[in-house]
């Protein structure tokens, strides 16, 4: 249907002085009844409506209009019956009477319409414009007083019935045959429609359409124009009923930009309107392939305002495409956008279904699928090799079916609380041949659109070999380990020998510093490197007289720099030892202070170790609380005191947090 801003004149057209300003229109069809109130209301006219001449003629009469506008078929009495009623009516005769029917007429209908005193007999369509000009034409008539007469009146009642028979059947033979194109097209319309609902692949749906609107609801020649996003551009796809000779060079020259109006085709394109050319040979923007061709119809195909392309329709005959006919094709259009649609999206789906598939076949890991109820849905090539099991028989069962033992109720697929997806955690599972396999595996949620679970999928990798080496290279490193312990603390005895005043102190001293670094939340690892530095802090003692370690008195500045050369010496004796952990570093720093008063190098803050900055704590409580040479034990309060005092200026803050918190409110005591 026309936009009824298009039914309203590019101008007014001034009726003269005298002005009508009632008209009555009358047709079964509500869509013109619209179209005419639409025009005419838009020029000032107060506009009655009746639906066939019976009621057309009680409204008149009631109340008359100024000019009365009529088609010809309708229901209870058709316009030629009513324009007989009318002219004999006195009330009514002198009101002029206009025929305003559709293209299916021909002159004997127009001749036999004037004979009854029609003042015009217009044909549909008729431009808003020529319309209006034939109404101001009608009422200058009617201004001028001079009525029309019937052309060669019927005088005869016989002969008048004769003829309005004789019309009234023609035009129903007309309408009757227009009816069974219009029921063919539509037919065939919905079987287009109806197929297009099924699968099919993007290259067969154009041709089956054009082939419809061709061969099935009798249009001519149609062709399909693809859109191209990249290039911008529309050129010829397909096309049935030009000669096949043709396509090939058809194809090179029928290409359009994107807005291009010569062709018209990249113009329809862009305004995604439907576009009617009635007379080829009077638009300028056409492209002359065939001389025959009078007129054609575009219609762009598009989905969600996306255009996927254009249709186009062309006859030998001039006026051959209605409004009737946009309806139908933009229709067909319509449902020719989402089969496309739908059948891209299904191919997307069968290739990513098709990866998806030699992805599972060829990845290195096994991956299996279940749905909510963990029955499982597919199973992988590396899932059969791992544990012996093809998928014919796995499909369809518990994923269960290979655990060991089975988790059952307890499965961990969709139950966060042991385990998140993404996640990996070791699992033992039973192969076939009944081996007990240990596997690492993660698995994922296959969600819908709408987040709702929908199942499952589980990857996993056999680790049997490897679990079983990582279990033997860990015995070797716990062996190696003790092995080292043991070295050290025979390291540690070797040094207390030389030193009986302070035996028990490096262990004490380790002790102390792995409690201090447990409180700070040191990892095991960095624990486990200060307990061995501890141990053997004071092993460079082993370099220093003896008789000067025992000295029960205060040392002179000489026998003290040879105390502290100790030191030094540890660390040159450890250095060269791979340890897990730079134990000689730590030994080298356990005299340092953070504020650079310490020894041997002055280092502070962050230049030194953290682990060292804790042996330093430990070492000075331990220290000042236990008994030396050359004075009895101050105590651990005392000691405690000493490191507050000092705190973020001597010692670590953290490490003396951590030394005053176990003392203070968990109980620590050193051991004896």
């Amino acid at each position: 249907m026309k936009n009824p801003k298009s039914l309203q004149p590019k101008h007014l057209i001034p009726i003269g002085g005298y002005t009508l300003k009632k008209a009555l229109i009358v047709d079964d069809n509500e869509q013109n009844l619209y179209l005419l109130q639409t025009m005419l209301t838009g020029q000032g006219y107060d506009v009655m409506m009746a639906e066939n001449g019976v009621k057309a003629l009680e409204s008149a009469r009631s109340d008359p209009p100024d000019i009365i506008i009529s088609d010809i078929l309708m229901p209870v009495m058709d316009g030629f019956a009513l324009c007989r009623e009318w002219k004999k009516d006195e009330g009514l005769k002198d009101i002029p009477f206009v025929f305003y029917t559709a293209t299916y007429t021909d002159s004997k209908d127009e001749d036999f319409a004037l004979s009854l005193g029609a003042e015009r007999f217009v044909v549909k369509p008729s431009e808003p414009d020529n319309f209006l000009t034939m109404m101001r034409e009608v009422t200058e008539t009617h201004q001028a007083g001079k009525r029309v007469a019937p052309r060669a009146p019927t005088k005869d009642e016989g002969v008048y019935y004769k003829e309005y028979n004789r019309t009234l059947v023609r035009k129903l033979e007309d309408k009757v045959l227009e009816l069974k194109w219009a029921h063919r097209r539509l037919s065939a319309l919905y079987r287009v429609c109806k197929e297009l609902v099924e699968p099919r692949p993007v290259a067969d749906l154009v041709p089956l359409v054009l082939c419809a609107i061709v061969e099935t609801a009798g249009y001519e020649v149609s062709s399909y124009f693809h859109y191209d996003k990249n290039s911008g551009t529309l050129s010829l796809q397909d096309n049935v009923g030009f000669p096949d000779e043709t396509q090939t060079a058809l194809k090179k020259k029928l290409v359009f930009a994107l807005g291009e109006e010569r062709g018209l085709v990249g113009l329809v394109g862009r305004t995604r309107q439907a576009l009617i050319i009635p007379d080829t040979t009077t638009d300028p923007r056409w492209v002359v392939l065939d001389g025959t061709i009078r007129s054609a119809l575009f219609v762009p195909v598009s989905n969600e305002n996306r255009l996927l392309g254009v249709v186009s329709l062309v006859s030998r005959e001039k006026d051959a495409f209605s409004e009737e006919d946009v309806l139908n094709i933009t229709t067909l259009a319509n449902h020719l956008a989402l089969a496309i649609d739908k059948a891209r999206l299904l191919e997307n789906i069968q290739r990513s279904e098709g990866f998806l598939r030699d992805v599972l076949r060829t990845t290195p890991s096994a991956v299996f699928t279940v749905d909510p109820d963990r029955i499982i849905t597919s199973w992988n090539l590396m899932a059969e090799k791992i544990t012996g099991y093809g998928a014919e028989e796995v499909l369809g069962k518990k994923c269960d079916v290979f655990e060991s033992p089975t988790c059952g109720e307890e499965c961990r697929l969709f139950d966060d609380r042991f385990q998140k997806p993404g996640d990996y955690s070791e699992c033992v599972i039973s192969s076939k041949d009944r081996r007990k396999l240990t596997t690492l595996k993660n698995y994922d949620l296959l969600l819908n659109p709408s987040g709702k679970i929908i199942g499952g999928v589980e990857s996993f990798i056999d680790i049997t070999d490897r679990k079983q080496m990582d279990e033997e290279r860990q015995q070797a490193v716990d062996s190696l380990r003790k092995t080292l312990g043991a070295t050290v603390q025979a390291l540690a005895v070797t040094a207390e020998v030389r030193d009986p005043y302070t035996a028990g102190h490096q262990k004490r001293v380790a002790d102390l510093a792995c409690a201090i670094a447990a409180e700070m939340d040191l990892s095991t690892e960095q624990i486990d490197g200060l307990r061995m530095a501890g141990t053997i802090h004071d092993i460079g003692k082993i370099s220093v007289p003896a008789e000067i370690l025992s000295m029960p008195r205060k040392l002179t500045e000489i026998e003290f720099s040879l105390i502290k050369t100790h030191v030094q010496n540890g660390y040159e004796i450890l250095k060269d030892i791979e340890f897990p952990w730079p134990i000689a570093r730590m030994v080298l720093e356990h005299h340092e202070r953070i504020d650079g008063s310490g020894y041997p190098n002055a280092l502070t803050g962050d230049k030194l170790l953290l682990e060292s900055r804790i042996i330093v704590v430990a070492d000075v409580v331990e220290a000042m609380a236990s008994h030396r040479p050359y004075r009895p034990g101050l105590g651990i309060d005392v000691a405690i005191d000493e490191i507050s005092k000092d705190k973020g200026i001597v010692y670590d803050t953290d490490a003396v947090d951590a030394c005053l918190l176990l003392f203070r409110e968990k109980g620590y005591e050193l051991p004896q």
